[in-house]
């Protein structure tokens, strides 16, 4: 009997014991998890802290890690860290739709995706018909683990610029209307967005638009207007996908409607978005704009601006007045009207400035770099339009020290043209009675970062050196003075061909070399490369290369006897500060976006641009990132005064 209970007690003492092991071990594990997830969000907040401050962090693998694979829906919602709840009564009472249109990077969708979830929206997600299955499928077991979020019910194969964009957007807009989800807002995004405000600040700001939509633009720039002048085609193919700009005039659009142009991002209201996919003005602007370009950048803005919708425009803050006299122009613009130093005054710059389009960004930069003691030769684009021209001609006739090229070429990309666009002006500039030190190029979409003294003082350094830099040919640029070279020039478009003819060796036994097509030359060189038949032959000969600029200025300036030559300059010289797409690892990236490869810069370069050793920068553009320009010009203003030697006038302030 005392063996029984002994053995019985025995029994249960162990099964305690495991049952304590075992919770005690899941408690532990439990904690564990717990102690990972803060100790990711903690170290994850102090990057974020440091990164907000300027400091760079390359990290090698995320700390907010999702965890789909082979999860259940419940596991992955949880260990995920989904919002699973309302977390306000007024979220609750605005619910938003979201379309998302995406086609690669699961990945980074699904992060916006966690971003933007709450339980109470509703989300469509349009996959390109074109996306891989693996994709497809990914996408597909995500979405299944919500009630409030589905695929588009049609899935277009999406082309760049072309219908099918706003096609996938009006998909899922259709999608969404049937939902019974009570929606108040539909807002469009693709797989690369992501917020920066909580889902409760995106409420309460658009409750306070209400009931309007968000659909920002304005009347077409003049870059735009060939977007719905011309017939464009969408081509689509297994490998490259484009639009196609045809010569085939589009017609009027239909009832008699005023064409707008703005952002392809929109937040529409549900009675906006019926009336998107029922009206016929809507229906009829969509079949007018299939074979338009990028229409999803006329079609949201142009219904909203049918009478009864409230225009939403971009605005600048640092306005150039429009002039009603050249004195009132100056002072309300803010020119600077004095030298501001002794050295400044005995030491003139001379300026090309080759433009051709967004007249505003060139104005910017022309009041950046203005001083009274320089003088400046602008050339317009053959090509542009009568209205650029005349814009550009009355803010020039405002200065005594500025004037047009007196010869103007229609300039095409990487042609010989571009070259001659400078040269054009170089000679203009020898025959002004300015007795200017250095001649400095620039293009429509510079800026500078340094004060005029600034630079003044870093091109006294060179005493009288011309600034080229540049070295031997890379293996990528042999060819482009090794094979003739075609410009076409059409109506349309205008670009290099480039032909299988080998071209013959350079004139008087020139060695090539390859560097930048900004400089900074002396007058007597200048004079030389007018005048010296060496300059002479070797423009002659560059007439049939590719982009002849980039290797004309470098390689005279390597002959030794040359006035001011530099043999071994090598990339000696920091006139241009620019952000290649293939040297990301060098300057981190661009925070705008890319065009010929070349970043636009974004708000976000800016920390990088003002840190910059260069005497300009390149690219902007004012209509797409204002507050870029805006910051550059008020520091660069702030500076200047502060440098200034003389009496400052009050107009001068911006």
């Amino acid at each position: 009997m005392v063996s029984w209970k002994h053995c019985l007690f025995s029994v249960s003492l162990i099964t305690v014991l495991v049952l304590v092991f075992v919770y005690n071990n899941e408690l532990w594990e439990s904690k564990q998890f717990l102690r990972a997830s803060l100790s990711n969000a903690s170290l994850l907040a102090e990057v974020c802290h440091q990164i907000f401050n300027g400091k760079v962090f390359y990290p090698t693998e995320n700390a907010l890690k999702t965890t789909l694979s082979d999860s259940t829906c419940y596991d992955y919602v949880a260990q995920s860290h989904y919002i699973t709840e309302t977390l306000s009564e007024e979220e609750a009472g605005f619910p938003l739709a979201y379309a998302v249109t995406i086609h690669k990077d699961f990945g980074t969708f699904e992060r916006l995706f966690r971003a933007i979830y709450m339980p109470q929206n509703v989300y469509c997600v349009h996959v390109d018909e074109k996306a891989t299955d693996t994709f497809k499928d990914a996408v597909q077991q995500l979405l299944s683990c919500f009630p409030n979020a589905f695929l588009a019910s049609k899935m277009e194969p999406v082309v760049y610029g072309g219908i099918s964009r706003l096609q996938a957007d009006l998909n899922c807009i259709k999608d969404l209307v049937a939902s019974e989800v009570p929606w108040k807002y539909a807002i469009n995004t693709c797989g690369q967005d992501f917020p920066l405000k909580t889902n409760k600040e995106i409420v309460q700001y658009l409750k306070g638009f209400k009931g309007k939509n968000i659909t920002p633009g304005v009347l077409p720039p003049a870059h735009a207007i060939g977007r719905t002048k011309y017939v464009h085609r969408e081509l689509l193919s297994k490998k490259y996908s484009y639009v196609h700009k045809t010569t085939n005039l589009k017609t009027l659009p239909p009832h008699n409607m005023t064409i707008y142009f703005g952002t392809a991002y929109v937040a529409l209201t549900r009675e906006f978005a019926n009336f998107v996919l029922q009206h016929q003005l809507a229906l009829d602007l969509l079949s007018w704009s299939k074979d338009t370009y990028s229409p999803d950048e006329h079609f949201w803005v142009t219904l909203n601006r049918i009478p009864g919708k409230t225009p939403f425009l971009w605005r600048d803050k640092l306005t150039i007045y429009e002039k009603s006299s050249c004195k009132e122009y100056l002072i309300q613009s803010h020119y600077i009207t004095a030298p501001l130093s002794k050295e400044e005054a005995e030491f003139p710059l001379a300026y090309t400035m080759v433009i051709h389009h967004n007249f505003d960004t060139f104005a910017r930069l022309f009041r950046a770099i203005y001083m009274p003691q320089n003088v400046y030769c602008v050339h317009v684009d053959e090509k542009a339009t009568v209205e650029f021209k005349d814009a550009v001609q009355q803010l020039l006739s405002c200065f005594p020290n500025a004037f047009l090229a007196s010869k103007m070429e229609p300039v095409v990309y990487g042609g010989i043209s571009r070259l001659q666009a400078d040269l054009n002006c170089i000679k203009d500039l020898v025959a002004s009675e300015v007795p200017w030190k250095y001649a400095i190029n620039t293009c429509g979409q510079d800026f500078p970062l340094k004060t005029n003294k600034e630079i003044v003082q870093y091109l006294k350094g060179f005493k009288g050196k011309n600034i080229t830099p540049g070295v031997l040919p890379p293996a990528h640029a042999i060819g482009r003075t090794k094979y003739v070279h075609r410009e076409h020039l059409g109506k349309e478009l205008s670009y290099v061909i480039r032909t299988t003819a080998l071209k013959p060796p350079p004139p008087h036994n020139l060695t090539i070399y390859f560097g930048s097509a900004y400089v900074a030359l002396s007058r007597e060189f200048s004079n030389f490369v007018l005048h010296d038949p060496r300059a002479v032959d070797l423009l002659q000969w560059s007439k049939d290369t590719f982009s002849p600029d980039e290797h004309f200025w470098v390689t005279l300036n390597r002959i030794p006897d040359v006035p001011g030559s530099m043999p071994n300059a090598s990339w000696t010289g920091n006139l241009r500060a620019v952000k290649w797409i293939d040297m990301e690892d060098k300057h981190g990236g661009c925070h705008g976006h890319y065009v010929h490869g070349i970043c636009i810069y974004g708000n976000g370069d800016l920390k990088w641009l003002i840190n910059s050793p260069s005497l300009f920068a390149n690219k902007f553009e004012l209509t797409t990132y204002p507050l870029t320009v805006e910051c550059l010009e008020l520091r660069l203003r702030e500076r200047t005064l502060n440098q200034s030697e003389t009496a400052i006038q009050p107009s001068w302030y911006f």
